[in-house]
């Protein structure tokens, strides 16, 4: 079905696709809001192969679809901060806190 096997991480520290209007009309970000986007968007999560092949994935690690030039697969982790950042709000201090995350994660 593939002949390679790719990891990535994905830090999701916030932004658009996981936010959800709140109770004044105004788009704030929610937690577990992206993963579940991603979750159930079939071409960004293929269930099925999961399922087949990775029965023990932790809830945040899903599969792409196989690439059928490459024949490629690819499993995602997706590590959401907590909080989630808004980048309105966002400064040199946060900044320098995703750059610090991703040298320690990757």
């Amino acid at each position: 079905m593939f002949q390679k096997l790719k990891k990535v991480l994905v830090i999701y520290v916030g932004g658009t696709i996981g936010m959800q209007k709140n109770d004044d009309g105004v788009y704030s970000p929610v937690a577990n809001t992206f993963l579940h986007k991603v979750k159930y968007h079939s071409e960004m999560h293929d269930a099925d192969l999961a399922k087949q092949y990775f029965p023990h994935l932790k809830e945040n690690e899903l599969v792409l679809p196989v690439d059928s030039k490459t024949m490629i697969l690819t499993i995602y982790e997706i590590v959401e901060y907590v909080p989630l950042l808004d980048s309105s709000n966002m400064g040199c201090k946060e900044w320098i806190r995703i750059a610090k995350d991703i040298e320690v994660m990757n």
